[in-house]
């Protein structure tokens, strides 16, 4: 089923660092003004949000010994138990704690690339005009090719019918593997 509502963005990124999870989705939701004023009044002087526990048992998102329950017992998964509010500056992608401190890595990282997708559903929200990105190419790169790719990160299994298959289903030529 496909979520369409206007406040929500939800964008799934690849994963880049290892094989544990292929995909690490993200979730982009529209607050009320009275959503965030009471969330406010749950931060820390260090701008943590402490968020609630669920009831019963779960198993927190740093127990491994004990993740397993989640498929075999049907334990609850808590996979966050702070939050915190962050100013992003549109145009660049700097995105910061509102209490100054950074981000984890793959946070920034996804906010410094700018994706499409978000942006358009943040400028959207904010009614920001779309940012124009300039290329990181050199300006005299020549663009008819050929052109080499170097693939890395790819699941150990893959053939080079499968990499062929890959690009070939996203419209690029291949000559060789």
């Amino acid at each position: 089923e496909t979520l369409n509502d206007p406040t929500v963005c939800l964008y799934v990124q690849l994963e880049k660092d290892g094989h544990r999870y292929p995909t690490r989705p993200h979730f982009f939701v529209q607050v009320k003004e009275d959503f965030y004023a009471t969330s406010r009044c749950y931060e820390e002087a260090s701008g943590v949000i402490r968020l609630p526990q669920p009831q019963g048992e779960f198993v927190k998102f740093d127990d491994l010994a004990s993740a397993r329950n989640v498929h075999l017992q049907g334990s609850r998964f808590l996979e966050h138990d702070e939050a915190r509010w962050v100013s992003l500056e549109y145009s660049t992608g700097k995105i910061i704690g509102d209490d100054g401190k950074q981000l984890r890595k793959e946070h920034a990282d996804l906010f410094k690339m700018m994706p499409e997708q978000i942006w358009e559903y943040l400028g959207n929200l904010a009614g920001l005009a779309p940012v124009h990105r300039s290329s990181m190419l050199p300006t005299d790169f020549p663009m008819d090719g050929p052109f080499a790719a170097r693939v890395s990160g790819i699941d150990k299994t893959a053939s080079d019918a499968d990499i062929e298959q890959y690009f070939t289903e996203n419209n690029i030529e291949v000559k060789k593997v």
